[in-house]
């Protein structure tokens, strides 16, 4: 769409060029359109159709622009837009769940209505620019220009990944918020938007080459955690010696909440502490009032390190898993969150799940089944056969077992249902195969509200209860951009689209730009 607006653009004043520019974007138009058909929703399959049939309809008068352009337009093309059910449904689907417009069907029909009560065509109305989504001017600042978009020059379309804890979504500048991604220094940023409008809260400078993190209290308060470290000089005899500290701001109101002095920190180490532990973001126990920062116990309200848990930790559920990044091959083991006192123990290893968990607090997925809390191990049975279990917690005690034919690969979890994804199989949260996927499936794209993707001989949709295909898709690639079931993140050229989703649909691409 940008393109076919520059290139209008590009012709100026000359009434001749514009009239030749008019037609080669109408062709345009028509190629992404059809592209757009092909790749519709069920949605608005239908609509989207029907609407790619009457434009086709209309394109023939508009090629007779070419010889009377205002009365061609108004005759036909404008006519046939505006009387067109269909495109006005796509383009309410579009805006509601994509923020942009494809037709403008809506603005076209006011614009064109102040036109026609003059007894005229209005000349705006008469430029692909009326038809096309306006593009947001350039700008060199954090603003939020449509629902959703946030600009970050010299982004250059990378990968984002986010964090979404205490109702804000956190993103480092160079794969998501900050005036060109960093300072006039050279130092990376991380900026925070809210979880429902998307309005950007604030954005905060790292220190050097420092990380961050994000995390919660128990009281639902968004907090940046921000690492750095001090240099003392060599003074005569003295070393230079370096202290690492770990700083938490409020994500909302930029306010300083604590700073705390990383224990243990060797004196000679000029490195910054770090905040994941065996490949995890940071975790936090289930009620927020603990979280693991490098593997250590803190109290996140207090910003106080639990001297009595010395093991190197991540949250699991309510408790702390240990022994995950040892080596020893032992068991893992359950503490309890303040003591550090041993209360369980893990019949193998825990199971990371494949889909993206950025905004579970939790090193892996604990769901409740009868009143107790679960997670999934893989481990070796009685026979000597690898098996997937799921565990009580604390206890670690098994409470069923799947069949060795079903692969240790953990997909995911419908977080709506409940409905796990491991192996070839779909799971009860009870532990019973409800199905087990054709042979011809060859990757699980994620799952809500009742629905999962795949991707096969092409893209399809399966019924999570029978496996049943409810639809297909052309291609054999997952959605792009970051979903977690319920906010997706998507990076296009130089600004990033937070959208809404709504489980049992996916969002579709953004268009190129």
């Amino acid at each position: 769409m940008g393109s076919i607006n520059a290139r209008y653009k590009q012709t100026g004043n000359d009434g001749v060029k514009a009239i030749g520019g008019l037609v080669t974007n109408l062709g345009e138009f028509s190629s992404m359109l059809h592209k757009l058909d092909e790749v519709a929703p069920e949605e608005i399959k239908s609509d989207m159709t029907q609407s790619v049939k009457a434009w086709d309809s209309q394109v023939g008068t508009a090629q007779e622009a070419v010889k009377n352009p205002l009365g061609a337009l108004a005759g036909g093309l404008m006519t046939g837009l505006m009387s067109s059910g269909s495109m006005s449904a796509v383009d309410k689907f579009a805006s509601a769940n994509c923020s942009m417009s494809v037709f403008g069907s809506t603005e076209l029909s006011a614009q064109l209505g102040k036109g026609t009560a003059a007894g005229s065509v209005s000349p705006e109305v008469a430029t692909p620019d009326a038809l096309a989504t306006p593009e947001p001017e350039t700008t060199t600042t954090e603003v939020a220009l449509q629902p959703g978009q946030v600009k970050s020059p010299g982004r250059n379309g990378a990968n984002v990944d986010f964090v979404r804890r205490g109702g804000v979504i956190a993103l480092e500048a160079d794969g998501g918020l900050g005036e060109l991604g960093q300072t006039d220094q050279g130092v990376s940023q991380v900026g925070v938007v809210d979880e429902k409008t998307f309005e950007v809260q604030t954005v905060l400078p790292m220190f050097g080459n420092c990380s961050w993190a994000l995390a919660a209290t128990p009281g639902g308060r968004p907090l940046i955690l921000r690492a750095r470290v001090e240099t003392t000089p060599a003074a005569g005899v003295n070393a230079e010696s370096y202290q690492a500290f770990v700083d938490a701001t409020d994500a909302r109101t930029n306010a300083n909440v604590w700073s705390t002095k990383v224990p243990g920190h060797d004196a000679t180490d000029s490195s910054c502490p770090e905040f994941d532990f065996a490949q995890q973001l940071l975790t936090q126990t289930s009620d927020f009032r603990y979280a693991s920062i490098g593997g250590r116990a803190w109290d996140i309200t207090t910003g106080d390190p639990e001297a009595d848990v010395k093991q190197e930790v991540n949250a699991l559920g309510s408790w702390w898993l240990t022994g995950a990044n040892d080596g020893s091959g032992e068991d893992w083991t359950i503490l309890e969150p303040s003591s550090g006192k041993r209360v369980g123990t893990i019949p193998g290893e825990v199971l990371v799940p494949q889909w993206d968990v950025a905004t579970s607090e939790s090193y892996a997925p604990v769901w409740e089944d009868a009143g107790q809390s679960v997670t999934l191990v893989t481990r070796t049975n009685d026979n000597g056969d690898n098996v997937v279990s799921a565990v009580t917690l604390p206890s670690g005690k098994i409470r069923w077992s799947l069949p060795s034919t079903v692969e240790a690969t953990f997909h995911g979890i419908d977080t709506q249902t409940g409905t796990i994804f491991v192996g070839n199989a779909a799971v009860s949260p009870a532990g019973h195969v409800l199905w087990t996927a054709q042979d011809s499936v060859t990757d699980w794209c994620g799952a809500s509200g009742g629905k999962v993707w795949v991707l096969a001989a092409t893209a399809a949709t399966l019924d999570e209860k029978t496996g049943k295909q409810i639809g297909y898709a052309d291609g054999q690639q997952c959605a792009q951009g970051v979903s977690d079931g319920s906010v997706r993140v998507d990076a296009q050229a130089d600004s990033v689209w937070f959208r809404t989703e709504t489980p049992g649909a996916v969002l579709p691409d953004l268009p190129a730009s």
